[in-house]
């Protein structure tokens, strides 16, 4: 009610085309940047448009912008209206464009050009490749939040400091404005330092392939929190100085005071993290292994139902892959994991399934496998297994053999659900298709495992063989 209220049917009526047209170009806008975005950190096509169309509106909060701008003169009263009607109309549509987004982002697969299609798919295979894509529970994911989280600390510590102490330091000091700024300053950065220290080591260099050790998040992280703290510290200080003391400073803390720094933060971490899992619900859902793999496939759990048609039958009897294009990687059946199930293996009520393939191809198998309304709650039984790709070496001992004869489900309990050779790509490949030198095969199962196997593709010991 009280948003309607702010509308101004004259000023709609007599400013409509502006409206029209700032609301198409916000639209517009904001579908064209966060879908590239999206595609950039490493998302699907489909999940890039789909992300864009859901976050085109302003929002509400552009009216308590707008209606301060208002209060402070910053904007004329014939523009508010202006404004409150483009957030509307923008908010008012975006559930016809997440509706239509589905459509849209089919249609743009179909037609988008074959060789561009297949840039995005090797870009989007190389993102995966060097664990750079920000997938849930992705290190380099947790590092950023980590460096956030020390960000927001940093700039309410400084904030504080700015508002209390250096009035009162410049009150009790009088004349002496600059040691009353130095004195404050100080201070700050006394309240701040463990979680400036934190945002200097927070991102670490990444190993890449062939031992290749990418140092540009570490550069830019560093880079990035010295000028942040340079910048706060310019409300304190002047400019030439907060940024020269700022510099000393990060050298002071990183190479000084770096341990005990580093161990005062593992210890308001421990305690912060400590109290959060207490406040947290016991029975909380947990968090599935949603790592990205190639093909724009990913691993889900299914639950099988008491009711499914599944339970109680055999894997090879249902036809999984040949039906729907899934992979049953595990099987978690009380305490004990069925990992890289034989098609003769049972299926009973209550087993957790990994599952690997596509977001369309898991939600044909759902409705086989859970009920709608079964609200039970998950636990993470699949944590350790990931997706890795594994390169054949020219000396392997696997070169030559088929999958069957390289015995990698039965020594390694681990799964091949893709070789990339050249500019072919073969997912699901056959039990009898032959490993070339350089294939790139795609594995999944235990960490540990698959790395053993990372080993032998690229060595000569013969550990595969029986």
């Amino acid at each position: 009610v009280s948003v309607g209220m702010l509308i101004e049917p004259q000023a709609i009526l007599k400013h409509w085309d502006t409206i029209l047209v700032l609301s198409l170009i916000i639209m517009l806008g904001k579908v064209t940047v966060i879908s590239f975005a999206s595609l950039v950190a490493g998302a699907p096509l489909a999940i890039a448009l789909q992300t864009g169309f859901s976050m085109a509106q302003i929002g509400e909060f552009s009216f308590i912008i707008a209606t301060l701008g208002l209060s402070y003169k910053v904007i004329s009263d014939e523009i508010y209206p202006v404004i409150v009607a483009v957030s509307l109309l923008t908010t008012f549509t975006t559930p016809y464009l997440i509706r239509a987004s589905s459509y849209i982002a089919t249609t743009a697969e179909q037609r988008m050009p074959a060789q561009l299609k297949r840039g995005l798919d090797r870009y989007r295979a190389w993102m995966q490749r060097r664990g750079l894509a920000l997938t849930p529970g992705g290190p380099l994911r947790g590092s950023l939040l980590r460096w956030s989280a020390c960000a927001v600390m940093v700039v309410a510590i400084f904030s504080i400091v700015d508002r209390t102490a250096l009035p009162l330091l410049q009150k009790q000091w009088g004349d002496n404005a600059t040691f009353a700024a130095i004195g404050s300053w100080i201070l700050a950065m006394i309240f701040a330092s463990p979680f400036i220290y934190a945002m200097l080591v927070a991102l670490k260099a990444r190993e890449g392939e062939q031992g290749f050790r990418s140092y540009g998040p570490l550069f830019a992280s560093r880079f990035i929190t010295i000028l942040l703290v340079g910048v706060l510290s310019t409300d304190i200080l002047s400019s030439w100085l907060a940024f020269l003391l700022t510099a000393v400073a990060a050298i002071v803390f990183y190479w000084v005071f770096g341990r005990q720094l580093d161990g005062f933060y593992a210890w308001v971490e421990s305690e912060f993290t400590t109290n959060l899992g207490h406040l947290a619900t016991p029975d909380a859902p947990s968090k599935l292994p949603h790592h990205l793999a190639p093909w724009d496939a990913r691993l889900s759990k299914v639950i099988i139902h008491p009711n499914s048609p599944l339970a109680g039958g055999r894997l090879e009897e249902f036809k999984l892959r040949e039906r729907f294009g899934v992979n049953i990687v595990a099987i978690n059946r009380g305490e004990q994991t069925i990992v890289a199930p034989r098609g003769d293996g049972l299926i009973y009520p209550g087993d957790e399934l990994l599952v690997l393939g596509t977001d369309a191809q898991v939600e044909l198998v759902r409705p086989l496998a859970e009920n709608p309304e079964d609200q039970r709650q998950h636990r993470e039984d699949f944590e350790r297994f990931k997706l890795r790709p594994v390169t054949i070496g020219a000396d392997s001992p696997l070169v030559g053999l088929n999958l069957r004869e390289s015995r990698i489900r039965e020594t390694h309990r681990c799964l091949v659900v893709g070789i990339e050779r050249g500019q072919e790509r073969l997912l699901n490949p056959d039990s009898n298709c032959r490993i070339q030198a350089g294939d790139l095969l795609w594995v999944v199962g235990d960490a540990e495992r698959v790395a053993d196997i990372a080993i032998v593709a690229s060595q000569t010991p013969d550990r595969l063989l029986p």
